[in-house]
């Protein structure tokens, strides 16, 4: 049980440091999303996330659809946000969900709360006001 939440978390960390610019298809054994994509609002988007904090695998599991978990569903969500000063995620909406309408959208939105970044990015200029694209998957635990 605990090593599919660990695995759970280790996806949204993997997924959300792997992202490329601009929003690439998702890599071949990833769960195909079923709704079109959003195309991402204008503004600079960081492509090489430098992450301070990103979700627990508990904090995963306290935010996983609970009507999904009952039913032991997959779920991917693909977010947008905007990094604050303080980098943390702010007014996020979701781009994808998978499978639409399960809830995973609105948890991802939810988790988003767990992340923080890096003020600035690599060469030094403040991430503040910058977009971001984390995909999000879920992996519902084991009876």
């Amino acid at each position: 049980m605990r090593t599919l939440t660990c695995l759970a978390a280790a996806a949204i960390l993997a997924a959300a440091t792997a992202h490329a610019d601009p929003p690439a298809a998702p890599p071949s054994n990833a769960i195909a999303p079923s709704q079109p994509h959003v195309a991402p609002k204008a503004g600079p988007l960081i492509s090489l996330p430098h992450w301070l904090r990103v979700p627990s695998a508990q904090d995963v599991q306290d935010d996983y659809p609970a009507p999904a978990a009952k039913q032991h569903l997959l779920g991917h969500a693909t977010i947008e946000c905007t990094v604050t000063a303080a980098g943390k995620l702010d007014g996020c909406v979701v781009l994808r969900e998978t499978p639409p309408g399960e809830g995973f959208g609105k948890a991802a939105v939810h988790l988003a709360r767990q992340f923080e970044m890096s003020r600035t990015n690599a060469q030094g200029v403040s991430t503040a006001g910058a977009k971001i694209v984390v995909p999000i998957g879920f992996i519902p635990e084991v009876d």
